[in-house]
């Protein structure tokens, strides 16, 4: 049996001392822009062993507008860095 709860917490507060931690059952989350729009959604696989992030539709972060594309360059071994370029009207 697969376990898809995801947990997650604060990287900057546990360098504070904090070990609060945030549970979601359902193995997913959204991360929110600004104006309330989904940012990303980032899941874990069936597997466990890994996570999936996706992005559905155009945001606003600060004066951009953001397209649902991504961008994913490898930083090093085991960091990747996931970009939203801006939007442009075709």
């Amino acid at each position: 049996m697969r376990n898809k709860t995801l947990i997650v917490r604060d990287s900057h507060a546990v360098l504070n001392g904090s070990d609060v931690t945030h549970t979601f059952l359902s193995g997913a989350m959204d991360i929110i822009a600004a104006d309330g729009r989904t940012l990303a959604s980032i899941s874990v696989l069936e597997s466990g062993e890994g996570i999936e992030v996706s992005f559905s539709g155009i945001v606003k972060v600060g004066e951009k507008l953001l397209s649902d594309s991504m961008t994913v360059s490898p930083r090093a071994s085991n960091l990747i860095r996931i970009v939203r370029p801006e939007y442009e009207s075709k």
